[in-house]
């Protein structure tokens, strides 16, 4: 509770006097509005740092989404970003352990319901286990 309230004194209401200061009128009359020049100073400089930083990030998330966007349109659907020997692997491996558990291919398939027994039920972990096993690892 107490660090709570520390919490909102430390971060919070710095805030809201910065913005009741900056505000043409107080917003807030319970709070500290700032008067002399050097509080105007401050809030000069904190008004070109927020503004500065908001470009910045706004900058860099652009740039990021165009990049994204072009590697998942141009990039990706022309390049393999699996291994598909082991992709190969892992199908038979989990088709086999789905035969062991389940049946065959066919009869899995054509059957409209289907209950499974509680002992067949998937463990946890259990087809990471079995990829590492077989040396097929997800990493």
């Amino acid at each position: 509770m107490l660090f709570n309230f520390v919490f909102l004194a430390v971060l919070v209401v710095p805030i809201v006097i910065l913005f009741n200061s900056l505000s043409s009128g107080r917003l807030i009359n319970s709070f500290h509005y700032w008067t002399w020049a050097d509080g105007f100073d401050l809030t000069d400089y904190l008004n070109s740092a927020i503004l500065l930083a908001f470009v910045i990030i706004l900058v860099c998330s652009l740039a990021f989404l165009f990049r994204n966007n072009y590697r998942e349109q141009n990039v990706y659907p022309k390049k393999k970003t699996y291994d598909a020997k082991k992709l190969e692997e892992r199908k038979a491996i989990l088709d086999k352990m789905y035969s062991e558990r389940f049946g065959d291919l066919k009869s899995r398939e054509t059957v409209r319901y289907y209950a499974v027994d509680g002992e067949k039920n998937l463990p946890d972990r259990m087809i990471e286990d079995l990829f590492k096993e077989n040396g097929v690892e997800i990493r």
